[in-house]
């Protein structure tokens, strides 16, 4: 009981100082406070041996194209208006599908954000390539 005292304890005064102090934000929080999140995040990693290339936007906005190296990961995140905002467009990402074939065969798929304090220390909703057993096909899947 007493750890879980000193946890709200500690929670409570980084966000306190998160307030009172804009250039520090609290870091390695789990849960934000829903007055303190500044970002809409969507984090993608590649435990395979093979780089992937995928390209990726939010909401209707233009795709941009990136490669994910293996054991890599990558954050995409929208930076929002105001602090505590929790919206912003649905992220997308669409990559070739099927390896192999010499033809580029896209899958698209709508993603969901996580709201955090610090997109670059928070993780958001992780989302994890993977190969079918065959080892042709890939896909896409939500870790958290």
């Amino acid at each position: 009981m007493l750890c879980i005292r000193k946890l709200a304890c500690a929670l409570l005064t980084l966000g306190f100082f998160a307030s009172a102090t804009p250039a520090a934000e609290p870091m390695g929080i789990l849960r934000a406070f829903p007055g303190d999140t500044t970002a809409g995040l969507v984090t993608i990693t590649n435990p395979t041996d093979k780089t992937i290339h995928y390209q990726f936007r939010w909401g209707a906005g233009e795709w941009k194209v990136f490669s994910l190296s293996p054991g890599c990961q990558r954050r995409h995140w929208w930076n929002y208006d105001f602090r505590g905002e929790n919206r912003s467009p649905v992220p997308q990402i669409r990559f070739d599908w099927i390896g192999g074939d010499g033809k580029v065969t896209y899958h698209t798929v709508r993603l969901t954000a996580y709201a955090v304090v610090n997109p670059r220390v928070n993780t958001g909703k992780v989302y994890r390539f993977r190969y079918s057993s065959g080892g042709s096909l890939i896909f896409l899947n939500a870790v958290n």
